[in-house]
């Protein structure tokens, strides 16, 4: 066994009974904030995201705060920058993020739909950045549909992090299946492992040929 795989492994297994321990200890605690206060606003308006340049089936990805956080930057098997990720939902012209998140952050466990400066709170994200694939139109329609239909039924976080379950998923798990499903190509994104446990990391979603950076910001 390499020793990346033994790291990969240990740290999976500290994640898996976080996440576990805070669901039953912590049942209503949900610290992450939920609004912004003054101070915040201007620091996320001085990130200078134009929301308009943005469209539905934009990648999200953050580096949020947390022992978590830095754990599952153990995962990344080439670009360890990002912890979390999400997909742009646009709604009545304002911005939203689909992401499937659990533990102390969602204690429901059910698939999140967060206005953008929330998912990128200033005090809760190291940094974030927004990525896009070459999708035609009626893939990235499909892959929304999909989206739209997870969100709908309250799709259930993955505490398992179980590629085989389609009821419940990890943020880029649901990610990576809703892009197979639009593209019908299996290989649209590759796959990592943890020994002989595949897994999809953070960087396999945007270090492809099939994506490009259009956005990328970090807190002071």
């Amino acid at each position: 066994m390499k020793f990346s795989d033994r790291v990969r492994q240990g740290t999976f297994t500290m994640i898996f009974g976080f996440f576990v321990f805070y669901t039953i200890r912590y049942i209503d605690f949900n610290p992450y904030p939920k609004w912004l206060n003054e101070h915040q606003m201007q620091q996320w308006l001085a990130a200078g995201l134009d929301e308009s340049t943005l469209q539905d089936g934009d990648l999200v990805l953050r580096h949020s705060k947390g022992f978590v956080s830095d754990a599952i930057l153990t995962f990344q098997t080439q670009d360890p920058q990002f912890s979390h990720s999400g997909i742009v939902k646009k709604k009545d012209g304002k911005t939203y993020v689909y992401h499937a998140t659990g533990g102390e952050e969602n204690v429901s466990q059910k698939m999140k739909c967060d206005p953008i400066a929330i998912y990128c709170h200033p005090a809760a994200t190291y940094k974030f950045g927004v990525f896009r694939w070459d999708l035609p139109d009626d893939q990235r329609e499909a892959f929304m549909k999909s989206l739209d239909h997870w969100y709908k039924t309250e799709m259930q976080f993955d505490l398992d992090f179980d590629m085989t379950t389609d009821d419940k998923m990890y943020c880029s798990e649901m990610i990576y299946k809703g892009l197979v499903s639009a593209t019908g190509d299996s290989a649209y994104i590759s796959l990592s492992k943890v020994i002989d446990k595949p897994y999809v990391a953070i960087d396999n979603l945007y270090l492809n040929a099939h994506c490009k950076q259009l956005f990328k910001y970090e807190y002071e």
